[in-house]
């Protein structure tokens, strides 16, 4: 019988391999949920009224919010943060990587809370700002929630009570769709609208 166990031959590399694939894709997704992430800051701008520097922390804790993956699936987004936290080369200031890294962690489960104490010890404007962009990176990331990329460009627009995402979709986006559903909880509850995902495709 071969040997498959922890101190086979190879056993290691292969490790090191599967953690490689899994970084790769991860930061591919975020990568591509960085991009959505962009263009929903933009075109809700007199919805969220945030500056600039908070697009710019939206934009990095979208590129790494799924860093997490290489210790695991579950409770990956406490991982995230902690490796955005304790990660000095990512040549942020320790302000900037602690917000970074707060939305990275609430880029899915839990909402902002003043019951975890990161969160809490921030001042209330930015408590609020943050709470504005989390919604934002957890549409974002729904709409590559198969990290596949089958969403392409997408155009916002903002009712009353409601927003429109009108996706352009490169492949069956069924899935990323729903998602959007099941994630702008958070949107609904922080802007007043509720998001509705519409898909065209070719």
């Amino acid at each position: 019988m071969p040997d498959t166990g922890p101190d086979a031959p190879g056993a290691e590399g292969a490790c090191e391999d599967t953690s490689l694939a899994v970084m790769e894709d991860s930061l591919r997704h975020g990568r591509r949920v960085a991009v959505i992430a962009a263009t929903l800051f933009q075109d809700l701008m007199e919805l969220h009224g945030l500056s600039d520097e908070w697009g710019h922390r939206l934009h990095h804790a979208a590129l790494l919010h799924d860093i997490g993956f290489v210790e695991g699936k579950k409770g990956h987004h406490k991982a995230s943060m902690r490796l955005i936290e304790e990660n000095k080369d990512l040549n942020l200031s320790d302000e900037e990587r602690l917000f970074v890294a707060l939305l990275a962690r609430y880029h899915r489960k839990a909402w902002p809370s003043r019951r975890h104490a990161r969160f809490a010890a921030l001042k209330k404007r930015d408590q609020e700002a943050l709470c504005k962009a989390a919604a934002i990176l957890r549409i974002a990331d729904a709409l590559d929630y198969g990290h596949a990329g089958a969403v392409g460009p997408l155009a916002v627009t903002v009712r009353k009570r409601r927003v429109i995402l009108a996706v352009q979709c490169r492949s069956d986006c069924s899935a990323e769709v729903r998602r959007v559903g099941e994630k702008s909880d958070l949107f609904r509850h922080v802007f007043g609208r509720k998001v509705e995902c519409l898909s065209l495709h070719d």
